[in-house]
């Protein structure tokens, strides 16, 4: 068995998906912890006792931090939900091994004095602002202890702006009806599984398409499927969304790679394919998401000094250009629609930042 199938075994039992035990020698587990880091599953197979120490006390820190910012956005009459990882964690046998780097907070659109007038009466906190637009973009803070929060006033804003009105008309309700849960000893709110599924997907997906995506974000969607609080949605309503949302071939390649690297059944994941273009297709993102995982090459890993050509201002924005046309080229054999938004999107702002 090679060292990538050894590594996929263990990625399992640690997820809870197998008791399987694998044997490992030790030029295995160098070549493991290697691809491991890759694919951002480092605490998953980590047996340093140190750093799931620092795991458990940082979960619990962002617990305890999220209580106040719970109480204090309930109190302006808010109905925060958690998003992504954070509120997965559950979901794992040992949640602090599904790490958080920060914790994300859906609040609804148009709240954004609220939120920030709510949160600064209970803390003082450092608001990092990413888009001049603050209802359309989420807005992020650090706790005196450090720790990173993100209030988002929707739930995906990296999707084409056409489709914007279908994915509200599903967000809305979702998050209005948000499940209610215990974690911790501590109660949450977080989106139906359901609708869960589809985010946590576009999330991947959004990955994908820029920084790149790892085993982490696809484990997540592994667990979820496997979970039996997702009842089994009605194909025809998951076939339309997909289809307004223009992500369909998307989700049935992702689904394909989920399927394969988590050996989960075919039938779990919604509307399931295994055609000869959907297997191509699904086997070039496998072994692109293997081989570059969150380490995909861009301009900000790319090293620089005073004398370097890409000190060019002029350069760099050509720099930036390029690998937005890079980027529709990728993702173009997955779904089409979103080439050409990448690609209007690559020339539209590239010419205003040469212009500049």
């Amino acid at each position: 068995m090679d060292v990538e199938q050894i590594y996929l075994r263990l990625l399992r039992k640690a997820i809870g998906l197998t008791k399987e035990d694998t044997n490992v020698s030790q030029e295995q587990w160098a070549a493991i912890k290697q691809l491991s880091h890759r694919q951002g599953t480092d605490i998953f197979l980590t047996t340093d006792k140190t750093m799931l120490a620092r795991a458990m006390m940082r979960q619990q820190q962002q617990l305890l931090t999220l209580d106040i910012i719970w109480q204090a956005l309930e109190k302006v009459g808010l109905r925060p939900v958690i998003l992504k990882g954070f509120g997965l964690a559950r979901f794992y046998p040992e949640p602090y091994r599904r790490f958080s780097s920060d914790v994300d907070i859906w609040v609804g659109k148009g709240n954004y004095d609220i939120v920030t007038s709510a949160i600064n009466s209970v803390m003082k906190v450092e608001w990092h602002h990413e888009n001049e637009d603050v209802n359309e973009r989420h807005y992020n803070f650090a706790s005196p202890q450090g720790l990173i929060f993100e209030t988002h006033p929707q739930t995906i804003p990296f999707i084409l702006p056409s489709e914007k009105a279908a994915l509200e008309t599903i967000e809305l309700p979702a998050m209005t009806n948000a499940e209610e849960f215990v974690f911790e000893g501590h109660c949450l709110r977080m989106p139906q599984a359901e609708f869960n599924l589809l985010f946590i997907f576009m999330h991947a997906w959004e990955h994908f398409t820029s920084s790149g995506a790892g085993l982490k974000h696809l484990a997540d969607l592994a667990v979820l499927v496997n979970n039996d609080r997702l009842k089994r949605q009605d194909p025809d309503d998951v076939l339309v969304t997909l289809r307004k949302l223009h992500l369909l071939e998307p989700w049935l390649v992702m689904g394909y790679v989920v399927v394969k690297v988590f050996d989960l059944r075919k039938e779990q994941w919604p509307l399931y394919k295994d055609t000869r273009r959907i297997r191509r297709l699904g086997e070039r993102l496998y072994r692109r998401i293997m081989d570059e995982g969150l380490t995909r090459p861009n301009q900000s890993s790319v090293k620089t000094n005073k004398t370097s050509v890409l000190s060019n201002k002029w350069f760099s924005k050509l720099w930036t250009l390029g690998e937005r046309i890079r980027t529709a080229l990728m993702i173009a054999p997955y779904s089409p629609q979103y080439a050409r938004y990448y690609l209007y999107s690559a020339v539209y702002k590239g010419v205003k930042r040469l212009r500049k």
